[in-house]
């Protein structure tokens, strides 16, 4: 899950530099939103199987995705 993110997120880079009024943009940031929030459900149900310190690193490397898609969104 964690390539299908990255690269989602590297498509609507390109698209915002090749085509910034594409309609998939949108689309695009909304599949990583519900991919994001998946990927810290997953996480969370893990936590009893490994260490507490990976899910929450891995939770951050979230947090950090999320704020690329809502920082490019502000700059529309």
């Amino acid at each position: 899950m964690k390539d299908t993110l990255t690269s989602i997120i590297a498509a609507i880079k390109i698209l915002k530099t090749e085509n910034p009024d594409s309609p998939a943009i949108g689309i695009l940031e909304d599949s990583v939103k519900t991919l994001c929030k998946q990927y810290t459900m997953d996480l969370s149900a893990m936590s009893s199987v490994i260490e507490f310190e990976e899910v929450k690193k891995e939770l951050e490397n979230g947090l950090k995705l999320l704020g690329i898609i809502s920082n490019s969104a502000a700059n529309k």
